[in-house]
């Protein structure tokens, strides 16, 4: 039998023996002794006692009390002091110790060193190859969006970029993170022992390699170009001119880049550190310590989780980018509008015409046409002021700093041209609330039992409403419904008209304000394709609806026809009126 006593090691409980706790205090001591008097000397002791908590906790799967065996068992894994104390005089210890065999190491994602997240670094480590040749490899069918190389997931194609993306957020979030110095050592397969920890903390004290982090004097789109710039000593300038190229083009894609650019540009911006980040922790550790003891009770702000980060980062990638697509649409917009204002549009062919040709059709009040152009010239301005800040933003070396005036100028500005669009949208849209029909009889002078029908074309196209280089508006909204029988002795057409209006009297009116120029030449008639509304008619969206009626006995042709852009127009072939019903006649 012997004592038992409770210790702490390594930040967990033990039950250890009377004499395998003299043994392993006294193992620690001669570990403080081959330490030395250092800064680190604190902070190496606690990794080896962190280590020795690993092993123990390993080791006793079915014990509950530490013995003298253990201890002997700690001692040979982590090494005796003795073994590393040398001489002066004698030749220079390799403090670099073999490294284990695949088998024996353990993957871990390198967040010490790693630009994203730390996947291909603590993969260079396991595999014990070059991190820069890994992430070259990784990087060339993403930025060559290689989609020869394809293959198909669940019925769908994917392709090799898109899969090695969604492989580094799985990897990203299966492999655990090496945050112990015993973990780090595992990373590079190193045995964990007291030299390797202190010779690990004289490496982290050594100048560290160059790296890509984010510039925080240089904060354009969350300091990575800033810092990309800084990495290979280029002027960031460059570096923003092809990010919006980028942009630009992938606004234009058909194949997801879009997307593909804000993840990857988002992942770029959350796993890049900063480059005053050691300092400012470094910073915070000193004035910490040099803090008062009551102090360290007040409550500290918590950080935000690794979650919640990605999330800010990828929402503020994406509001960049609806910002661009914003940019580029009003960009066109305005320019399609700055373009009709100075007469240089040409509308599907037809004859040069100005944007108020429009207007006259769809604002039909004085005032609407005024607040109309006030709105829009404010717009323009609006635009111009946040394409010449962001023009000033990208090519400022040290950063444009935007005044304060220009805010309050551009928020009055949004103000009132947003005011004016909503009235503007608010009065016009009450000439469109109700709607009412006009019918008309247009009887047919028919001289045989044939009445021969083709098609007329008048409109171009079959646009809603198409303006003429004389200001006639033409719309091919015609529709035909069919044949019917007649107990009259001559047969006539049925011209529907439809329209929207303020009012069902209003709709009324503008439904008989449109002109549908039927032509009747012998036996054949001819109907248009479209009807016509003269400048000066307000358009609410009229149609025209047709249907033919036969008296007993009478047949209709339908001939020449050209390849309808509506669908099948009229029918084809012959019909004839038979016992008050259309019976198609065949050849």
């Amino acid at each position: 039998m012997d004592k038992t006593h409770n210790i702490s090691l390594g930040g967990f409980s033990f039950i250890i023996e009377n004499g395998a706790a003299s043994q392993l205090s006294a193992y620690l001591t001669k570990v403080r002794q081959y330490l030395g008097q250092s800064a680190d000397t604190d902070e190496i002791l606690t990794d080896v006692e962190q280590r020795m908590a690993e092993l123990l906790k390993a080791r006793m799967q079915n014990t509950e009390v530490v013995t003298s065996s253990d201890i002997d068992y700690l001692i040979q894994v982590m090494g005796k002091p003795e073994q590393y104390v040398q001489d002066d005089e004698e030749l220079t210890f390799e403090k670099s110790a073999p490294v284990l065999p695949l088998r024996s190491r353990k993957l871990y994602r390198d967040i010490s060193k790693g630009s994203i997240g730390g996947v291909l670094s603590g993969l260079s480590y396991y595999f014990q190859i070059d991190v820069t040749l890994l992430r070259i490899i990784y990087m060339l069918p993403i930025l060559l969006n290689i989609g020869i190389l394809s293959f198909t997931f669940n019925g769908s194609a994917m392709s090799l970029s898109t899969f090695s993306i969604l492989l580094y957020v799985v990897l990203w979030l299966v492999i655990p993170p090496a945050k112990t110095t015993a973990e780090k050592l595992e990373m590079k397969g190193l045995e964990v022992n007291i030299d390797t920890l202190s010779s690990h903390k004289d490496e982290e004290e050594a100048p560290q390699r160059r790296q890509w982090l984010k510039s925080t004097s240089d904060k354009w789109l969350m300091g990575v170009l800033g810092g990309l710039a800084k990495y290979f000593s280029i002027p960031s300038i460059w570096l923003r001119i092809g990010v919006i190229c980028c942009m630009i083009a992938a606004l234009i894609s058909t194949h997801g880049r879009a997307l593909l650019f804000v993840l990857l540009y988002g992942f770029l911006a959350y796993g890049l550190k900063k480059d005053n980040e050691s300092d400012s922790e470094q910073d915070k550790q000193q004035d910490s310590s040099a803090m008062p003891l009551a102090n360290n009770t007040a409550p500290q702000r918590h950080s935000r989780s690794i979650l919640g980060q990605f999330f800010h980062i990828m929402f503020k990638g994406a509001s960049y980018f609806l910002v661009m697509i914003f940019i580029f649409i009003v960009f066109i917009l305005l320019l399609m509008v700055l373009s009709a204002l100075l007469g240089i549009g040409i509308f599907s062919g037809a004859s040069l015409v100005l944007l108020h040709d429009y207007l006259d059709f769809v604002l039909t009040k004085s005032w609407q046409q005024v607040l109309f152009y006030l709105s829009t010239t404010l717009l323009i301005v609006l635009f111009i002021s946040i394409f010449t800040l962001l023009i000033m933003k990208v090519f400022s070396a040290k950063g444009y700093q935007t005044p304060r005036w220009w805010f309050a100028t551009n928020i009055l500005i949004t103000l009132v041209s947003f005011l004016g669009v909503f009235a503007l949208v608010t009065s016009a849209s009450r000439s469109f609330i109700s709607y009412n029909a006009v019918e008309e009889k247009h009887p047919i002078a028919l001289t045989s039992d044939t009445l021969f029908i083709r098609e007329k074309t008048i409109t171009p196209s079959s646009y809603s409403l198409l303006v003429d280089s004389k200001g006639v508006g033409r719309s091919g909204n015609v529709h035909f419904l069919g044949l019917g029988t007649t107990q009259q002795q001559a047969p006539y057409l049925l011209i529907k008209t439809t329209s929207q209006g303020g009012d069902t009297d209003e709709a009324i009116e503008n439904a008989q304000k449109i002109e549908y120029p039927i032509e009747m030449v012998g036996d054949t008639l001819n109907l248009p394709d479209g009807f016509l509304l003269k400048k000066g008619n307000p358009y609410r969206m009229q149609k025209v609806y047709l249907k033919l009626f036969l008296p007993q006995g009478k047949m209709a042709k339908f001939t020449k026809f050209p390849t309808m852009k509506r669908g099948n127009l009229y029918p084809r072939g012959i019909y004839k009126a038979v016992n008050d019903s259309i019976v198609e006649v065949k050849k």
